[in-house]
């Protein structure tokens, strides 16, 4: 039992120099390698502990992001108020002007920053004039502007639908882009005018005998048009047994003057002798005007010298009245004899 304890103790010499026997002991310096590595993943798990614990309080703050504003599609609108049709009168004396409304609208606006629009229009074969043509819209609640179009169409025009559009385009910051075009339509209204001529306004014929006038009638109206005549004097000249017809109504086109004949018989009535003349008044009326307002009056003039008498050959008509010219000479040179003879 004795040599039993004695034995475990180590030597003195052991004690003193532990380093010295390799088999017992460990040394302050020399670790075993699975040691080495537990340390390093140690260190590399605290690194990452500490990377962690720094980013943590910043992910805790993290939050999803909206959409960037750039991201917002905006949308401008150009709207003609009603009504987008309207009728202008081209007629002479008239202004030729219509007017229209119009709105620019926005939806979707980014309300950080002013958005700046520019107007345009274009209307086929008219002026256009915008007020205002440019416009800024500063933020919320800015969402909707008036503008005025005023479309001037040169007098004369032909009767027609003319289309107009209003485009625009739109900045505001880096973005930019086209606004949705608004269109309307000018209705240009038909206008009636008429000119009627003769370049023979004025015939002498003799009694029993008939007339024939050329009249020209022209449409200076901006489309075609129907006409109908009438004889404004016409109830004097029937009581005198004159023959004045009608002429049909007739539908003109634009600008192109059309001939009419109008024959005018007189009655075969007793004339000793005549030379006086007539005056038929003419006119001619467009049916296509409110309640026929437009017409145009043109007189003709006939000069009737001669004499009748029914069943006498002309030639003896003028025989007729070299006989009578005859004896009025004679009355004539009668009266002045016997004045001569007087003053004897």
């Amino acid at each position: 039992m004795h040599d039993t304890a004695i034995s475990q103790n180590p030597p003195k010499s052991a004690r003193k120099h532990p380093s010295k026997n390799k088999n017992n002991y460990i040394g302050k310096k020399t670790l075993p390698h699975s040691v080495e590595v537990h340390k390093m993943i140690s260190r590399r798990a605290l690194r990452i502990g500490l990377v962690i614990f720094m980013l943590l309080p910043s992910m805790m703050f993290f939050v999803v992001p909206e959409p960037a504003e750039a991201d917002i599609i905006t949308q401008v609108e150009i709207i003609i108020n009603p009504p987008a049709t309207k009728e202008v009168d081209v007629s002479p004396g008239s202004t030729g002007v219509v007017s229209f409304t119009g709105t620019v609208s926005l939806t979707n606006i980014n309300t950080a920053i002013p958005l700046m629009v520019s107007l345009s229009a274009s209307v086929p074969g008219a002026a256009a004039s915008l007020s205002p043509a440019g416009m800024i819209f500063q933020g919320a609640g800015d969402t909707e502007q008036q503008f005025v179009l005023d479309v001037t169409v040169p007098l004369l025009t032909v009767r027609q639908p003319i289309k107009f559009r209003v485009d625009g385009t739109w900045n505001q910051g880096a973005t930019s882009g086209q606004c949705i075009p608004g269109e309307g339509q000018v209705i240009v209204t038909q206008f009636q005018r008429l000119t009627i001529f003769s370049e023979m306004p004025l015939i002498e014929t003799g009694p029993g005998t008939q007339a024939v006038f050329s009249i020209r009638v022209e449409n200076t109206g901006n489309f075609e048009d129907e006409i109908r005549w009438e004889i404004v004097n016409l109830e004097k000249f029937s009581d005198k047994g004159w023959t004045i017809p009608l002429l049909p109504k007739t539908t003109i086109p634009r600008l192109e003057p059309k001939i009419f004949s109008l024959p005018i018989t007189l009655p075969h009535d007793w004339t000793i002798w005549t030379d006086k003349v007539e005056t038929v008044q003419l006119r001619v009326i467009s049916t296509s005007s409110p309640d026929e307002s437009v017409f145009e009056e043109y007189p003709i003039f006939i000069r009737v010298r001669g004499i009748y008498i029914p069943g006498f050959e002309p030639v003896f008509a003028v025989l007729a009245l070299a006989f009578m010219a005859v004896i009025v000479k004679r009355r004539r040179d009668t009266k002045e004899l016997t004045a001569f003879r007087s003053r004897k």
